[in-house]
């Protein structure tokens, strides 16, 4: 069990110099053992975090890991330079890296900030743990080898639009159609573009994000690929997350029930922080090899150790985000199968409890618990 999500450390806002000097505006929250390092899509500001539904994403996350959020130059509190690429963007992130002092983390790539994120994986493995990609896409524009986008016609007509009526709703019929009529998201949307970027910086952003195309750069990462994508995503179809999918070596897919793009509106935040949190505890390697040596151990008999093949314990375990700084509840742990599994991995960062039924009736008596 994570730590209370109320209770997380926050960071004041510091900056990272880049190598062309810089600055990007970062923030960390929580102290986590695992470095996960947030990269926002379209445009950010490192406030909006904090006032929207990822208020509760970024206190899970934050639970049971190191979070760093930051903005990318051009936006939120960073330097504002004239000229931008997706590029600077990857070194936008390694500078913040840099900062924080983390050798290796998780990355979260957001929307557009998935491209960034997956060039940040396959240029730097050796700094990459995993990543995790929610409502991305490999390339926007549409072409005689690429169906999945949209004609350069349609894009520089929304992109005049979206300069025309900055801080207004435009867009988020399309970003979240189910809460286009919702008065707080539609406060929220005005908020977001107004204290996030300019009307001409929103556009050229888009313009920029237009241009990418990391098709060739997907089949090299090598890091564990998690993407999270709304269903019934009306900005960015379900097909380029699939695609990305089958593009990435071993990249998982988890199509959510949701039709909302933006992040920062979701109506499934629970159902991602738990995506994430499952995903990051089967990337711990610590935590692997303490559940292999727990497995191996003289401890256990040679009996339970024969159950093995058919219980599946390690996958079991895994698949429930096993991490060894948790509290585990142990129901009814009968013979101990489980437990003389659970108690060297969980032993020294952890906490195992095992709850019995009371003596004199085994359903109606409350629990007794023991260490």
């Amino acid at each position: 069990m994570p730590s209370s999500p109320d209770r997380v450390f926050r960071s004041p806002i510091r900056y990272a110099i880049c190598r062309d000097g810089v600055h990007i505006a970062y923030q960390v929250v929580g102290d986590g053992p695992i470095d996960v390092l947030c990269v926002p899509g379209f445009v950010c500001h490192l406030d909006l975090w904090w006032d929207a539904p990822t208020d509760e994403l970024v206190r899970r996350l934050a639970s049971f890991s190191r979070l760093i959020l930051f903005d990318k130059r051009g936006m939120g509190l960073s330097d504002r330079p004239e000229k931008i690429d997706a590029e600077d963007w990857v070194e936008d992130a390694c500078a913040v890296l840099d900062a924080v002092g983390s050798e290796r983390a998780v990355i979260l790539g957001i929307s557009a900030g998935g491209c960034t994120a997956a060039l940040l994986a396959a240029g730097h493995p050796e700094r990459i743990r995993a990543l995790v990609i929610f409502g991305g896409y490999a390339r926007m524009l549409r072409g005689d080898d690429y169906e999945l986008g949209y004609d350069r016609d349609t894009i520089e007509s929304f992109i005049s639009g979206t300069e025309a009526n900055w801080g207004t709703t435009f867009g988020l019929e399309l970003y979240a159609p189910s809460r286009a009529s919702d008065p707080m998201a539609q406060a929220y949307i005005v908020r977001y573009a107004t204290i996030a970027a300019s009307p001409r910086a929103g556009a050229t952003f888009l313009r920029a994000l237009a241009e990418i195309d990391i098709r060739y750069a997907l089949p090299t990462i090598t890091a564990p690929t998690l993407i999270l994508h709304a269903a019934r995503d009306q900005n960015v179809p379900i097909e380029a997350a699939r695609y990305s999918r089958d593009l990435i070596p071993g990249a998982e897919l988890v199509e959510l029930d949701s039709d909302i793009h933006l992040l920062w509106l979701s109506d499934v935040v629970d159902e991602i922080g738990q995506e994430i949190e499952k995903f990051v505890a089967q990337t711990d390697p610590a935590t692997t090899a303490a559940i292999d040596a727990a497995l191996a151990g003289t401890h256990r008999s040679d009996r339970n150790k024969a159950r093995d093949r058919y219980r599946h314990p390690k996958e079991t375990l895994t698949f429930f985000g096993l991490r060894r700084d948790m509290t585990v509840v142990e129901i009814w742990p009968g013979g101990g199968w489980y437990t003389e599994v659970l108690a060297p991995v969980l032993k020294g960062k952890g906490k195992l409890y095992a709850a019995q039924y009371g003596a004199s009736s085994p359903f109606d008596l409350p629990y007794i618990f023991w260490r």
